[in-house]
Parts: structure tokens; sequence; C-alpha cells
């Protein structure tokens, strides 16, 4: 069996990037202490006053993010989040 090589992209080795860790988070991925801190009550509250303006599930995550409400591991809003707080701590 012949050995395996690594591929690298030119564009990676320019940049000096390096694999990561197991277990670590990327560099530009923002930590929570720095969005702010993780309330799903207080993000299901805001979730339901938007669902009572008639917002789609879509629209309230576009509006969390964009508001800089955190989300449990500081990544963008999606809809299924915003469902899964609804099911979880309100009503739909």
């Amino acid at each position: 069996m012949r050995g395996l090589r690594a591929v690298v992209s030119p564009a990676a080795v320019a940049s000096g990037s390096q694999r990561q860790p197991e277990g670590q988070p990327p560099h530009d991925t923002p930590s929570p202490q720095l969005l702010g801190t993780y309330d799903p009550h207080a993000a299901t509250a805001r979730i339901q006053t938007l669902r009572r303006q008639g917002l789609s599930l879509t629209r309230i995550a576009d509006m969390l993010t964009q508001e800089g409400i955190p989300t449990r591991y500081g990544k963008p809003w999606e809809h299924s989040s915003v469902r899964h707080l609804l099911k979880t701590y309100g009503e739909q």
C-alpha cells in the first residue's frame, strides 16, 4: 500500500492556516462571552412577540441575528432554532 499524501490548497499555505485541534472552535468563531449570555427564556419572549406580529420563523431568525440576540452556540439563528425554542419554552 502506498503512503497517503495530504492535499493542501495554495491559499491555505499562503494564509498559514492550520487544522484546529479536535474539540476546539475555529479562531473566527465568536465566543459566547463576546456575544452576551444565552437566555432561552428571553429569546422565546422576543420570538413570541415577533410571531404575534405575523412574522415567519425564517424572518424571526434573521431579526434575532440582526439584533445580536445570542444563540446557544454563538452562531446565527435559523428557523429550526426558533421553532425549537417555541416548542420547548413557549407555544407555537
